[in-house]
């Protein structure tokens, strides 16, 4: 794949990966309220850590002595770590669905999907 695909064709491409991903997964949160509310919570967490990413970014580009006092003072005192909807799956029971999918779909799709059924499960409409 030496030219990138847009993000229609990408969707397309996996299309049936993310329906069968959607279905099982919805089974399991009509049973489990719980890991519908862990998929919300990391996605959340996955917000945060992009915002926090583009912070650093503004402060070291364009306010260097705040991002010195930024590193000298808070860096370290902030979790900023890898925040995956497979790795949700995979530590609360659901092995199995998390290694069927990790390698069928890229993990941005199978995050879409989970929170778009996460947040109807939470809100009571699933």
């Amino acid at each position: 794949m030496a030219v990138s695909r847009s993000r229609r064709s990408l969707k397309r491409r996996y299309k049936k990966a993310r329906a069968e991903f959607r279905e099982e997964l919805r089974e399991i949160l009509k049973n489990d309220r719980a890991l519908g509310m862990a998929i919300f919570l990391t996605y959340v967490s996955e917000k945060r850590r992009i915002h926090i990413t583009k912070v650093w970014y503004i402060l070291g580009t364009r306010h260097k002595e705040a991002y010195k006092d930024y590193c000298k003072e808070l860096m370290g005192s902030n979790l900023c770590v890898s925040d995956d909807i497979f790795k949700t799956l995979h530590f609360s029971g659901y092995q199995e669905l998390s290694k069927k999918y990790i390698r069928l779909m890229p993990e941005c799709f199978a995050m879409g999907e989970a929170f778009g059924l996460a947040k109807k499960c939470v809100n009571g409409k699933l």
